[in-house]
């Protein structure tokens, strides 16, 4: 009768490099981070923040061969990167990595893993990966995860995924705990163990992850190693579905249009559904079909 949406992949994707790549820099990954900013780099730094470019790259060359703070290269690296100038953008992105910043080592690793820019190359992403990781990167501990979860580079390495969701989720990152909580939900590496998986999506919740918020909803709705709750699922993803997220307000939908938890509504459905398809859920615009096939129906 009813069709759940169900997350299925990683919350991080590592064929997919940023369009900033400087985004997914995490609060603990620069080696400099307590070093104060000196005038020019905050300067450069601004440049970029204004999408001013070309400043940037102008004074950042200009100071970049005295100047012993990553931060010179690693903004140089940016601005290039979003000039697409790949070939400039690498060789400052390396020379950042080369002083110890964590951020640029990040970068290398997504350009490599997505081919952006560059060849593409997975065991390159990965030895910039494990360099970052070294540094406390969650982002990197993340992404390094997913390609020995999916076995991108040969076989799946369970474990040792495990152990890098794990480290990240000890940084309090909420893809960390998503991603451990895939782990446990689908027995990879482990038996599948629904309360750990339940307790790191709520973890992931927690700090804003809408995918374990659908996740949880699932869990819930299909009753996966607990008491099927349709009221504790609605729950979860309505709060995904206030951030915005498509799935989870097609799954909101799709509760009012069955009944699930929730009186049967299907002024309620449409309201949901409508919001779902505008954000580009395929599935709202059938559904939506189907409430107006049925309205005419019992308006005879």
């Amino acid at each position: 009768m009813k069709k759940i949406f169900y997350i299925l992949c990683g919350s991080l994707l590592i064929n997919s490099v940023m369009a900033d790549p400087l985004d997914a820099s995490s609060p603990v990954d620069a080696t400099n981070a307590s070093a104060p900013i000196n005038k020019n780099v905050a300067k450069i730094e601004s440049y970029v923040e204004q999408k001013d470019y070309d400043k940037a790259i102008k004074l950042g060359e200009k100071i970049n061969t005295e100047s012993k703070d990553s931060k010179v290269s690693l903004y140089l690296g940016k601005s290039y990167f979003l000039k697409h100038n790949y070939q400039k953008s690498v060789k400052y992105f390396k020379d950042a990595a080369n002083k110890g910043e964590a951020r640029a080592m990040l970068t290398l690793g997504n350009m490599y893993g997505s081919g952006t820019g560059v060849p593409k190359n997975i065991y390159k992403a990965i030895n910039w990966y494990k360099k970052a990781v070294d540094l406390n990167n969650v982002d990197a501990m993340n992404y390094l995860g997913l390609i020995y979860r999916d076995g991108v580079s040969g076989q799946p390495d369970y474990p040792e995924a495990i152990k890098l969701f794990t480290q990240a989720a000890s940084n309090e990152n909420a893809e960390g705990y998503f991603n451990l909580g895939y782990m446990y939900q689908n027995g990879l590496g482990s038996p599948v163990d629904y309360a750990k998986a339940i307790d790191n999506y709520s973890k992931a919740a927690k700090l804003g992850n809408v995918y374990a918020m659908n996740n949880l909803g699932v869990i819930y709705s299909e009753g996966k190693g607990i008491t099927q709750d349709y009221k504790q699922s609605l729950n979860w993803y309505i709060l995904a579905a206030t951030k915005g997220d498509a799935t989870a307000q097609c799954n909101v939908g799709m509760f009012y249009f069955y009944g699930l938890g929730v009186t049967k509504n299907y002024e309620s459905a449409k309201t949901w559904f409508k919001l779902a398809d505008k954000n580009g859920c395929l599935k709202a615009h059938e559904y939506l079909a189907k409430i107006g096939t049925e309205s005419k129906a019992n308006s005879f």
